[in-house]
């Protein structure tokens, strides 16, 4: 048995709400004020949308919301309980409802766009109800099509808080048969769970107590942190880099001279290698980091996202961000910091468990599958559809082709690697292989536009073939395309 199925039958349930008082949480004013948890429910009712475009990097930019793409005039929900803090005219998005909530944690918003004039049900000041038909899909602003632009911000949108991928709010459990929408009194609010099982038990109470230090940084984005780092390694063996950063926090000892605080009273002086000294001194740090890139935002100095520019600041240093007006590009700024910056965003939305899981470990890692190829094979037969396919399985009962990859890479490595949602963004994850050295696992891609980025992906099972999602036959193994290439991954 695995350890994470281990975890998983124990219920080890780490809830950050739950959690507070028994750790003595730091937490800012605005948390310490919050009151009752809102009910959650779906944007979308189910079977009216698929998802065509992910949370997370999209050409130059970053994606700071999920597209869910229906048909114009398809009811949208509010997904929180909570009061309408904008609903009118906004840049790119047409027309949007912003819907500002309270939690445990502080204040959230969820966000919906691209509606039309017409189809905004809502006003500025309403008081709306989880499961509330507030708009209809529309296609207005910057839209290829009918779709409602669905974001997510812990922190709040208005105030400068942070974008999370916000697809765990389209899992919400199965509908009462007496209410319209999905919807579920979630008042033990888990909003910002860490999920059991990937974080060192030594680690959790104090990722959590830095987790709670201000709105934008939560302890997903520095456990997926501290794994890049320096892998949870730590105490007076704990590897130092060939640059001199220590630690589990990888501190420099200039900066751990300003940043280092001994925040268990087992010092002075505080200790680089120690759990409780590193985490909160690194959750300080991000803070600072988070405040400065937020204020440059807002004053128009620096474009970006605030937690994305934190870590590129953590790793190359504010003034980086400030030189480059937003994320620092060039030399190993491109070799270093931005993969950096990339790899832990994605890995902290593998850190962290969906509200509805009760902080429960999911189903990657725990089906008895052992490889990538496994996981992929397991559907075979599975139709195609486009969207299709999360961590967990098929969608809509199927896959498209990056679904697939998404899925099967995600179980086989036990949530280690998380790739991207499209094979665009696929294609930039791991190392290049000639196809002559291709081995099961590897990723396939094929369908090549202009500018060289794929549209299809699948898995090589030896032999030259692979595992893939066909639009005529669905999840099948079939001979590698002509134009293949190849990437490796784990």
């Amino acid at each position: 048995m695995t350890a994470l199925a281990t975890l998983h039958r124990r219920a080890i349930v780490v809830v950050l709400c739950l959690s507070l008082a028994a750790l003595s949480i730091v937490t800012s004013p605005k948390a310490e004020a919050v009151g009752a948890c809102p009910r959650n429910g779906k944007p979308l009712a189910d079977g009216t949308y698929v998802e065509s475009s992910p949370f997370g990097p999209r050409g130059n930019s970053f994606h700071r919301g999920v597209d869910l793409a229906g048909n114009e005039g398809t009811p949208i929900f509010a997904a929180l309980d909570g009061t309408v803090a904008d609903a009118g005219p906004a840049s790119g998005f047409g027309q949007w409802i912003v819907v500002d909530s309270t939690t445990a944690n502080g204040l959230v918003s969820t966000v919906y766009g691209h509606m039309y004039p017409a189809d905004v049900l809502v006003r500025k000041g309403t008081q709306v109800s989880a499961g509330q038909h507030i708009a209809n899909i529309g296609n207005n602003g910057q839209s290829s099509g009918p779709h409602l632009h669905f974001e997510y911000w812990e922190g709040g949108r208005l105030t400068q808080g942070q974008a999370v991928d916000p697809s765990f709010l389209l899992k919400a459990p199965p509908a009462d048969p007496s209410v319209a929408q999905n919807v579920s009194a979630s008042a033990d609010c888990q909003i910002g769970v860490l999920k059991p099982g990937l974080v060192p038990p030594e680690f959790v109470p104090w990722l959590l107590k830095a987790g709670a230090l201000c709105p934008g940084v939560t302890a997903p984005v520095l456990a997926a942190q501290l794994e890049a780092e320096n892998g949870f390694r730590h105490g007076p063996t704990a590897p130092v880099s060939s640059t001199g950063a220590q630690g589990p926090a990888q501190f420099m000892p200039g900066t751990w001279s300003t940043w280092g605080k001994d925040y268990d009273g087992s010092g002075p002086p505080p200790d680089v290698n120690s759990i409780p000294d590193a985490v909160m001194s690194q959750g300080a740090l991000m803070c600072e980091n988070y405040r400065l890139c937020a204020a440059g935002i807002a004053d128009g100095s620096i474009i970006g996202d605030p937690v994305a520019l934190a870590l590129a600041a953590y790793n190359a240093g504010f003034g980086a961000v400030q030189r480059n007006g937003g994320m620092p590009s060039g030399g190993e700024y491109t070799t270093q910091t931005q993969p950096y910056v990339y790899k832990i965003l994605q890995r902290a939305q593998a850190f962290a468990a969906a509200p509805w899981t009760g902080g429960m470990t999911p189903s990657i890692g725990v089906r008895g599958v052992t490889s990538i190829v496994d996981a992929a094979t397991e559907f075979t037969g599975k139709p195609w559809v486009w969207g299709g396919g999360d961590v967990e399985g098929p969608t809509k009962d199927g896959f498209d082709s990056a679904g697939l990859t998404f899925f099967a890479v995600a179980q086989g490595t036990q949530g280690g690697v998380v790739l991207p949602r499209t094979a665009d963004q696929q294609w930039d994850v791991g190392k290049a292989v000639a196809m002559a050295d291709v081995r099961p696992g590897d990723l396939v891609f094929s369908g090549w536009d202009s500018r060289g980025r794929p549209s299809h992906v699948g898995i090589a099972v030896g032999n030259g073939q692979m595992v893939h999602t066909d639009l005529d036959q669905g999840v099948v193994i079939a001979d590698f395309y002509p134009d293949s290439r190849a990437r490796r991954v784990t």
